[in-house]
């Protein structure tokens, strides 16, 4: 019989870190379905997740049966464009 030891599920091991994914998959699949209010994206919030929650997060995003699914590439892009967005809005703020 195998064992499912690469399932990244079971690399998560403390009921707090399993209540964080599914906190962050509930947030993740809401905002992706459109949530009314809401301004941010499911992709703007994937850029907080952290990384070591990203295979676990993604596998229970599958099981809720969301397409949803966080990329590190979509993760390093977005976090360039957001380090330049901040970089140049902290220099229109220094001139208030």
């Amino acid at each position: 019989m195998g064992h499912h030891n690469h399932d990244p599920a079971n690399l998560i091991t403390s009921p707090e870190q399993r209540t964080l994914i599914h906190q962050w998959a509930e947030l993740l699949s809401t905002l992706f379905a459109g949530a009314p209010g809401v301004n941010a994206s499911a992709e703007d919030m994937a850029l907080e997740l952290p990384d070591e929650l990203v295979p676990p997060v993604n596998q229970e995003l599958r099981q809720r049966g969301c397409s949803f699914q966080v990329t590190r590439q979509a993760r390093r892009r977005a976090s360039a464009c957001r380090a330049a967005v901040s970089s140049s809005s902290r220099s229109r703020s220094s001139s208030v």
